[in-house]
């Protein structure tokens, strides 16, 4: 298992118990099911939809990001990398960076 994927769990539970939140309000304040902050934390995120888990992650103060992995080239930087991130976060993100909105029929 990669780091990434093993870390996630726990980096999500610290930032929760952290903030002295529980589950549910967590869920609550990210507008996803408790079940899902559940699946999050117990490891189970690869069923976990990606604009549930950024909710998730914008209700604790922090965002979701790709970065190259070790030993792996990055593709090659292009004039279109900051429009494309831009792209990105107009399309899934909105307000502060944790209110996601689905794109369901888009595309």
């Amino acid at each position: 298992m990669d780091s990434f994927s093993s870390s996630l769990p726990e980096v999500v539970y610290q930032a929760r118990t952290r903030a002295n939140i529980t589950q549910g309000e967590l869920a609550d304040r990210a507008g996803v099911s408790r079940h899902t902050v559940v699946n999050i934390e117990s490891g189970a995120a690869a069923g976990v939809r990606l604009d549930k888990l950024s909710a998730v992650l914008g209700a604790l103060g922090m965002e979701l990001m790709a970065v190259p992995r070790r030993g792996v080239e990055p593709m090659a930087q292009t004039e279109d990398a900051e429009s494309l991130r831009r792209e990105f976060r107009a399309r899934f993100v909105r307000g502060g960076g944790h209110a996601v909105r689905t794109t369901r029929g888009q595309g």
